[in-house]
C-alpha cells in the first residue's frame, strides 16, 4: 500500500529564556586638568550603552560603558557650574539557563540609580546600580505532516491555527548628523555641561519591499555662555531620521518588530557663518533591530487512523509567542515640589529632567494596572551667593489602570514608559509645578502551544477475515465521547458510523453520554 506524506513548515522565534537581574558598577572619576577643583556635587546620573552582546553556554557576555555626567560646584565659586562627563567601560556575565552558541539574544540595560561619595577634590567615587534583562531566542523551522497521499483509506483529523509565523530578522545601524543652531537671543556657547539623546519615537511601515523605519531623537544641550558662567543655557530639539530595512520573504501583510537602541553619540561646537560659536555638530549612532512576522492560518493534522492498517504517530510540542495587541496610551502627571529650607531659595528654574519607570504590573481580564515612580531631576539659579546653583530631586508615584479588551491574566507583557512634553513653573522662591505627560506602549503577548505531527508511518494489521468481531457493536457514549474517537477505536470511518445511525446525521452529527449507537464491522466501505 502506497503511503506518502505530504509536508509543510513552520517558523518560528521560539523564545527560550529570560532572565532579570540587577547589578552594580563602582567606578573612580578623576578630574582633568582642566577642570577645578570640587566644592560640591550637585548631581550625578548617565545613561547606559550595550555594545556587544556574546551568548555561550548558560551565559549571556555583555559589553559596553557607562556615561556618567556630574554637575559641580568648585571651590572658586567664581568659576560658575562645571561638569565632568566621562565614559566607563563594562563588561557583565549573566547566567542564562538554556543559551549556547548559535542562538541570538536581547538584552535591555537601565540605570535605576546612581550614588556617588566625594572621596577628595579631584577624585568622585560613582555607583551605578542597573537593571538587565536578557532574553534568549533560537529560529526554528518546524517540519510538519500536512496530509497524506495513501490509498490505504486514512482518515484525518485536521483543525485550523492562526499563527504568526516568523519571517526573518535584520540588524543595522543608522547614522543620524544635525547641525543644531542657537539662536540670536540666546548667547554664544561657552563650555556644553552635558548632553541628553533619547528616542522619542518610531514607527514602522512596508514600503516597495522594504521596511520604512521613521523616528525622531530629542537632543537636549545644557552650556553656559561665553561672557557669563553663571548664565545656564537649556537648548531642546528634535531630529528626524528614516532607515530602509530589507527582510527576505516579507509582503505588505506582514507585521513588524522594532527595536531602536542608541548605541553612540557624540558632539563638537562650531562657528556659524558670522564666526560666533552657535553651531553643535550632533552624530549619533542608532542600532535597529528588525524582525518581520506574518499571521498564517495553518491546517494542523490533529490526528490520523485507517481502517485496514496501523498508523504510528509521533507528535512534537510546539511553543509560539503570538502578540496579542500593541497598546498605546499616555497620561498626564501635574506635581508640586517645595524647596526643602536648608537650601537656597530658587531665583530661576534652568532645567527639569524627568524620569519614569514601571515597578509594578497586574494583568486581569480586559485590564492591565500599572504601578511606577516619576522622577524629576530639577537644576535652578538660587539667590545665594555662597551657592549659586542648586539642585533638588522630587519624586511621585502613579497607579493606573487600562482597558484592553481580551487580555488575560496568563498573558505575558513587554512595557515601554517615557516622559515628554514637559513645562514648569516657578510659584515662588521654593514652590515648582511641573506638568509632563507619560507616554506607555505596551505589548500584550499569548503564548500559544499546539501538537504537529511529524513522523507517521503504517504497519500491516490482521487480515479481517481472521479477526473474530461481532458485525455489529453496540456502544454506548461516555462522558468526553467524540464520533471522532469512537470511530478510531473501532477502526472504521465516521461516515461508516453515521450510515448506520441516521438519527445522529440528522442531527448535526451530535452526541450525548448514554446514548446507543451501532458500530459496524472494521473495514472499509
Amino acid at each position: 500500500m502506497a503511503f506518502e506524506l505530504i509536508r509543510d513548515q513552520i517558523k518560528i522565534n521560539h523564545l527560550i529564556e529570560e532572565v532579570e537581574t540587577q547589578a552594580i558598577f563602582d567606578n573612580d572619576i578623576i578630574v582633568s586638568d582642566s577642570k577645578p577643583d570640587i566644592g560640591e556635587v550637585l548631581c550625578s546620573d548617565g545613561e547606559i550603552i550595550v555594545q556587544s552582546c556574546e551568548v555561550r553556554q548558560d551565559k549571556v557576555f555583555i559589553e559596553g560603558y557607562i556615561i556618567y555626567k556630574t554637575l559641580y560646584l568648585p571651590d572658586d565659586r567664581s568659576r560658575g557650574v562645571c561638569s565632568i562627563i566621562n565614559s566607563c567601560d563594562f563588561s557583565q556575565i549573566v547566567e542564562v539557563p538554556g543559551a549556547r552558541l548559535g542562538i541570538k539574544t536581547k538584552v535591555k540595560c537601565e540605570i535605576e540609580y546612581i550614588d556617588f561619595n566625594v572621596v577628595n577634590s579631584r577624585k568622585i567615587n560613582l555607583k551605578a546600580i542597573v537593571k538587565i534583562l536578557s532574553k534568549i531566542f533560537e529560529e526554528l523551522a518546524e517540519d510538519m505532516v500536512s496530509g497524506i497521499d495513501s490509498d490505504s483509506d486514512v482518515q484525518l483529523l485536521k483543525g485550523n491555527m492562526d499563527i504568526n509565523c516568523f519571517i526573518g530578522s535584520h540588524e543595522d545601524v543608522c547614522l543620524i548628523t544635525q547641525t543644531i543652531c542657537i539662536s540670536e537671543d540666546k548667547p554664544e556657547i561657552g563650555e556644553i555641561l552635558r548632553t541628553d539623546i533619547k528616542i522619542i519615537s518610531n514607527e514602522s511601515k512596508y514600503s516597495d519591499g522594504t521596511i520604512l523605519v521613521e523616528g525622531r531623537l530629542n537632543f537636549v544641550a545644557m552650556y553656559i555662555g561665553d561672557q557669563d558662567r553663571e548664565k545656564i543655557i537649556v537648548t531642546e530639539n528634535d531630529i528626524e531620521f528614516s532607515k530602509e530595512i530589507e527582510i527576505d520573504g516579507m509582503s505588505e501583510n506582514s507585521t513588524f518588530d522594532i527595536d531602536l537602541m542608541i548605541i553612540d553619540g557624540k558632539y563638537s561646537i562650531s562657528e556659524d557663518s558670522d564666526g560666533e560659536r552657535r553651531e553643535i555638530c550632533a552624530e549619533v549612532t542608532v542600532k535597529i533591530c528588525s524582525e518581520a512576522y506574518e499571521k498564517r492560518t495553518i491546517e494542523i493534522i490533529e490526528d490520523a487512523y485507517s481502517p485496514i492498517v496501523d498508523i504510528t504517530i509521533e507528535k512534537k510540542m510546539v511553543k509560539v509567542k503570538d502578540v496579542f495587541s500593541d497598546y498605546a496610551s499616555s497620561f498626564n502627571m501635574r506635581e508640586s515640589f517645595n524647596i526643602d529650607g536648608d537650601v537656597p531659595e530658587s531665583r530661576e528654574i534652568v532645567n527639569v529632567n524627568p524620569k519614569a519607570i514601571i515597578t509594578d504590573y497586574k494583568i486581569f481580564d480586559d485590564k492591565i494596572e500599572l504601578d511606577g515612580v516619576c522622577t524629576y531631576n530639577v537644576l535652578y539659579i538660587s539667590q545665594s551667593e555662597d551657592k549659586p546653583v542648586c539642585y533638588f530631586k522630587g519624586e511621585s508615584q502613579f497607579h493606573q489602570v487600562f482597558e484592553v479588551k481580551g487580555i488575560v491574566n496568563s498573558m505575558m507583557c513587554e512595557i515601554d514608559v517615557e516622559m515628554a512634553n514637559l513645562t514648569f513653573y516657578q510659584r515662588s522662591p521654593r514652590s515648582i509645578d511641573i506638568n509632563t505627560n507619560v507616554f506607555i506602549k505596551i505589548k500584550f503577548l499569548n503564548e500559544i502551544s499546539f501538537p504537529i505531527i511529524v513522523k507517521m508511518a503504517e504497519k500491516e494489521m490482521m487480515l479481517l477475515k481472521d479477526i473474530k468481531r461481532p458485525t455489529i457493536v453496540i456502544y454506548f457514549v461516555q462522558p468526553d465521547d467524540t464520533l471522532w474517537g469512537i470511530a478510531k477505536k473501532y477502526g472504521v470511518t465516521v461516515q461508516r458510523i453515521l450510515s448506520r445511525n441516521k438519527e445522529i446525521e440528522d442531527k448535526g452529527e451530535i452526541i450525548y453520554p448514554g446514548q446507543q449507537i451501532m458500530i459496524p464491522q472494521r473495514g472499509v466501505g
